[in-house]
Parts: C-alpha cells; structure tokens; sequence
C-alpha cells in the first residue's frame, strides 16, 4: 500500500466515522445536547443568582458575562470527552471499529457471533473477542490467507448451515 493509498484509506475511514459520531448525536439529541445545556443553564441560575447579586462586577466586568465563558469551556470540554468516550466504547463493543478497519484493508476480523462459535468450537472454551482475533488470524496465517478473508469464508459457510456448531450458550 503506498503512501497515497494509505492516507486516502486514513481520510475514508475518518470520514466514516465522524459521519457515523455526528447521526449518533444528532439521533440522541435529548442525551447528548440536551443535558449540557440544562446543566449549563443551572450552572448559570445557581451561581448567577446566588453570587450574583453578592459579586456584581470583578474588574468591571458583571458577574454573569464573566463566569458565562468558562461555563462554556466546561461544558464543550466535558462533553467533548463523554461523548466522544462513549462512541468508541459502543463503536468496540458493537465491532464497528474492526468492520471500518477491514473495509480499509487492514488484515484484522470482527468477532461477530459465527466467528466467535468458529473460534469458540476450535478451542473448546469460551474465548474473549480479543482471543476470537487472535485465534481468527492466527489459522488465517497457518492456512496462508489474509485474516479478513477467513472471517468472511466462516460467515460464508455459517450462514449457509454447513459449519457445525455446538449449541450456543447463553
């Protein structure tokens, strides 16, 4: 992959996952907007009302229009890191970050319910997803295909019922 691919493949991915993050917060609207701004707006009442009337001016600048600004930089800041700390955690646990990293061509698999069977019959115990990725890309290496394209041939052969499983345990 050269240089120019690989950032192209960078941009693409970016771009899909920011498209993905602003749907997720403008679809959660009343958990990700609406709950700073109460939170801002009682800030505001609170300190604005209670020492405002006892501070009016720090260095002839009114209380309100000097405490406004870093209520906002809180906010920004405290949502920025919840918001964006939770897509990602959602993002792993749902695989979407692997998916996005094989449509990029990274050699890596989704631990999705029919490879973590596959994974889970060949071992014969219960494996975590990153034991299914191990597990996956190992055998991918040892039959001489790329890990991605084993994950695929699994699902492939899962969904058409020729794979055998265990009855799944829940």
């Amino acid at each position: 992959m050269s240089a120019v691919d690989l950032r192209l493949a960078q941009r693409r991915g970016t771009s899909a996952l920011a498209d993905r993050e602003v749907r997720r917060v403008l679809s959660l609207w009343t958990q990700t907007i609406l709950p700073p701004v109460v939170t801002a707006a009682l800030f505001l009442a609170v300190f604005g009302g209670v020492l405002g009337d006892r501070i009016r001016e720090i260095e002839g600048v009114p209380y309100l229009e000097f405490i406004f600004p870093g209520l906002l930089v809180l906010t920004v800041a405290s949502q920025a890191f919840a918001n964006n700390s939770t897509s990602l955690f959602q993002a792993k646990s749902e695989g979407y970050i692997e998916n996005v990293l094989m449509r990029q061509g990274v050699d890596t698999v989704k631990p999705d319910v029919h490879v973590r069977r596959f994974a889970e019959a060949a071992v014969g115990r219960p494996l975590s997803d990153a034991d299914v990725v191990e597990v996956v890309t190992r055998a991918a290496r040892l039959l001489g295909i790329r890990a991605y394209e084993l994950d695929w041939r699994i699902w492939e052969a899962s969904r058409g019922g020729s794979l055998p499983y265990p009855a799944a345990s829940v």
